[in-house]
């Protein structure tokens, strides 16, 4: 089958054209093949018309004689065009009975379903249809278009002329690819695609405002656009028995939702690029909670803006293993607690930008050792050292003159 319509064949009386007799001024019919003049048309008897045995041979259309062949033919009740079976493939084709051409495609003079300009629906499924008239995009009206099992193997370039598309069921066809346009149809709900040869899909196909429902079932995509994200409406997306690889099949078990999350995601890395890396620290008591290295190093520099005014500097249970650099630059700081940080490192002893200290807790901090640098602070008044692992303590801390509290037990 094909959507062509052959135009209308000319009769015996198509042939006769009115002229005036300016010998007579009386009428007379002129033959616009042969030129003659006739005053009674039913007399005629074709003299002429036998004579032009050239009209029996095709003409290619550079030739003076197309046009009279192109007559002539539909005088005898012959189209120009007309369809042939291939016996190999069983497909329809055309072949021109004037110049002997042969194509797959209609041609442009049987193209008429442009001319239906209030069509709503057109469903031509289970024939042979190799492609569509490019006409139809001119037919703005429809709402359903229903080409399902038929041999399609492409679209027309300008399909986003159908704004009012609804419906597109492509079922079991030869696609390869869908044309970028096909994202300006914007009233599309329900694209079906099941059973085609496609290898890939518009990379906007997310764009459409309205889709609900999409079936590529069968195909041989390995990706999805990941535009699909953003499209609102999306409610539904089939795509078992297709190589697929990104998104993961199982993330298409998940909720519409979900899937749409990841694809999200993925269209964000495709525009900006893969996100940083995500460090973590561990802090509390036994490393019990994890937060990321960015949100830690917020809550210290934090802690070390309210001290500024205090002088009070609390860094308790932060797991830390060394003092961060931006307490080394503290060198007004007065009181400092690094309590049940386990992992304390000190083995390259105390900075000397905090020297002014005059309260330092080192509490459950597992050291072993206390650093023998402990004399550089001489302002120091209290030092607790409670619930370590101390073997001895550093004959530096005879030098605090000024210590009043020491803080050694159990």
């Amino acid at each position: 089958m094909n959507l062509s319509v052959p135009p209308a064949l000319l009769t015996q009386e198509d042939m006769w054209t009115p002229v005036l007799n300016r010998r007579t001024g009386e009428f007379m019919q002129l033959n616009i093949l042969t030129k003659e003049k006739v005053d009674d048309v039913l007399k005629y008897d074709g003299a002429g018309i036998k004579k032009m045995k050239e009209l029996q041979v095709f003409q290619p259309e550079t030739s003076h004689l197309y046009r009279k062949r192109k007559i002539w033919l539909s005088i005898c009740q012959v189209h120009e065009w007309v369809t042939e079976l291939d016996p190999e493939k069983g497909i329809l084709f055309f072949r021109n009975n004037i110049s002997g051409e042969l194509s797959w495609q209609i041609p442009h003079s049987l193209d008429a379903l442009g001319g239906f300009l209030l069509l709503e629906e057109l469903d031509v499924k289970m024939n042979s249809l190799k492609s569509l008239p490019s006409s139809i995009i001119q037919v703005v009206t429809l709402k359903r278009l229903i080409l399902s099992f038929n041999t399609i193997i492409a679209l027309p370039d300008d399909i986003g002329k159908l704004v009012n598309l609804e419906l597109l069921d492509l079922t079991t066809n030869e696609l390869r690819i869908l044309p970028r346009s096909i994202t300006d149809c914007v009233s599309l709900q329900i694209l079906l695609l099941n059973d085609n040869q496609l290898i890939r899909l518009p990379s906007d196909l997310g764009r459409l405002p309205q889709l609900k429902k999409l079936d590529l079932i069968g195909n041989h995509l390995q990706q999805v656009p990941a535009s699909l994200g953003y499209c609102e409406t999306l409610e539904a997306i089939f795509i078992t028995n297709n190589p697929i690889v990104d998104p993961p099949m199982e993330e298409f078990n998940k909720p519409i939702n979900t899937l749409k999350w990841y694809l999200r995601n993925r269209y964000l890395i495709e525009s900006r690029g893969m996100p940083p890396l995500m460090t973590f620290h561990h802090i509390g008591i036994q490393e019990q909670v994890t937060i990321l290295i960015p949100e830690f190093e917020e809550i210290v520099s934090n802690y070390v803006d309210a001290s500024k005014s205090s002088g009070f500097l609390d860094l308790q249970l932060l797991g830390l293993r060394s003092l961060p650099p931006v307490v080394l630059e503290m060198q007004k700081l007065k009181t400092l607690r690094l309590d049940f940080n386990d992992k304390l490192d000190l083995i390259d002893g105390f900075p000397i930008s905090l020297k002014s200290l005059t309260r330092l807790s080192l509490r459950a901090c597992k050291m072993y050792n206390l650093p023998e640098n402990i004399h550089l602070f001489e302002k120091l008044e209290s030092l607790k050292i409670h619930e370590n692992r101390l073997e001895s303590i550093a004959i530096g801390i005879t030098e605090l003159r000024t210590l009043t509290l020491l803080g050694i037990v159990p």
